[in-house]
């Protein structure tokens, strides 16, 4: 960060700077949440940051780097086994462990045994068996690497198949605003500290939840979803 951009403006710290008098506070174990609040400031011109907001797609949106790798190699390879979508899942592979999901599984699980059933967030269908049951990142792990509690809903597999990496459109986001929010409630009451805790830093700004958090996290949500789209370059979905 100090030489970043020196070669043209012969300054150190001349594209990102930050608050040389805060000095670093180590309260418990380092997170997103000790990161934010514990760890200073840094800052960058507006000019700059509109820049990397708009050619953002040009690192990771559809017309990044590894896709262009990918769309290379399928068409360099004569045999016709290696195609452009196999190329990029293994270039943009990253693992996602059982462990991470754990605790949002094992509480659909609990509610499942309690009423017999469970709504995909996605159709309105229910879900009928647990066998039927995905956990869903809304943001794609692909995409944002977030297993927050918030980002796990309860879908039907064969739903959860046809999105794959892709964004949920926001007119569908609205149309499923009722139910996502209903397992937003549903997580709260279930594990409060975590949920509490992870929705704050990825979509309440570091505020904790108020009577209007509902709605505050669902239009960032919504904002988010919307930025990737149209601005990183990320393909929608619409079911």
């Amino acid at each position: 960060m100090k030489h970043l951009g020196y070669s043209q403006s012969k300054e150190h710290y001349s594209v990102f700077d930050y608050d040389r008098h805060y000095r670093v506070s180590r309260r418990g174990p380092v997170d997103r949440e000790s990161l934010i609040g514990d760890f200073g400031q840094f800052s960058l011109s507006r000019d700059l940051c509109t820049i990397f907001e708009h050619f953002g797609g040009f690192i990771s949106g559809e017309e990044c780097l590894l896709k262009k790798w990918a769309e290379f190699t399928a068409a360099a390879d004569k045999t016709g086994t290696i195609t452009e979508e196999r190329m990029l899942s293994l270039l943009t592979k990253t693992p996602t462990t059982e462990r991470a999901i754990a605790d949002a599984r094992n509480i659909y699980r609990s509610v499942f045994a309690e009423e017999g059933s469970l709504t995909c967030v996605w159709s309105g269908r229910p879900i009928r068996s647990l066998e039927a049951m995905h956990i869903d990142h809304v943001l794609p792990f692909a995409v944002w690497k977030n297993n927050d509690l918030w980002n796990l809903l309860p879908a039907l597999s064969t739903v959860n198949a046809k999105k794959r990496d892709r964004i949920p459109d926001p007119a569908l986001l609205a149309s499923r605003r009722y139910c996502i929010i209903s397992y937003w409630d549903l997580l709260r009451d279930r594990a409060s500290l975590p949920f509490e805790r992870e929705i704050a830093v990825s979509l309440l700004g570091l505020k904790t939840p108020g009577s209007d958090w509902q709605d505050l996290a669902f239009n960032n949500l919504t904002e988010q979803c919307a930025h990737l789209i149209h601005v990183r370059g990320y393909e929608a979905w619409a079911i």
